[in-house]
C-alpha cells in the first residue's frame, strides 16, 4: 500500500505535467496525441484515478526535452542546466570523423593485416544493415 507521503509525491508530478501542458498550449488530449499514448489514460492520470507511470513520465521527457527529470518528479529546479542536445541521442550507431589533431592512445599497438590464407572458410549467415532512422534490412545467401 502506498503511503500518504507517496501519493502526495504522485499528486505534485500530476500538477507538474498539468504545468508543461499550460506552458505549451496543449489541452489534455492534444498533450496525449503528441506523446502518443491514449487519451483515457490521460484522463486517468489527470483525475487521479491512475498515477503516472515511468513510461509516461520518460515520453514526457522525451518529448519536451526542455522541463528536467528532476523538476518533473521531484520538483527539484536546476540552475545551470545544459541546452538540450540537437541530435537525437537514441541513434543505433553514430560516427564523428577523426579531427587532424587526434592522436593515438599510448598503448596503441597497430594491427597488420592478416594474411589471405589465414582468413576464415566458414560459410556466411547473415548480413545486417542498419540505417539512421532505426529500421534495418537483413540478407541471408540463398542456397
Amino acid at each position: 500500500m502506498l503511503c500518504s507521503a507517496t501519493f502526495e509525491a504522485m499528486e505534485d508530478v500530476v500538477i507538474r505535467i498539468r504545468t508543461i501542458m499550460e506552458k505549451e498550449g496543449l489541452s489534455p488530449a492534444s498533450f496525449a496525441d503528441a506523446l502518443g499514448i491514449g487519451r483515457p489514460l490521460m484522463s486517468h492520470v489527470l483525475g487521479g484515478r491512475n498515477n503516472p507511470s515511468l513510461q509516461l513520465v520518460m515520453k514526457i521527457l522525451e518529448h519536451f526535452p526542455a522541463y528536467s527529470a528532476d523538476w518533473l518528479v521531484r520538483g527539484v529546479e536546476i540552475e545551470n542546466v545544459p541546452a538540450p542536445m540537437t541530435e537525437p541521442a537514441n541513434q543505433l550507431f553514430s560516427f564523428t570523423a577523426p579531427t587532424a589533431a587526434a592522436r593515438p592512445e599510448p598503448n596503441f599497438v597497430p594491427q597488420t593485416p592478416l594474411p589471405e590464407n589465414s582468413v576464415s572458410k566458414s560459410a556466411l549467415q547473415r548480413t545486417m544493415l542498419f540505417y539512421a532512422d532505426g529500421t534495418f534490412e537483413e540478407y541471408k545467401p540463398r542456397k
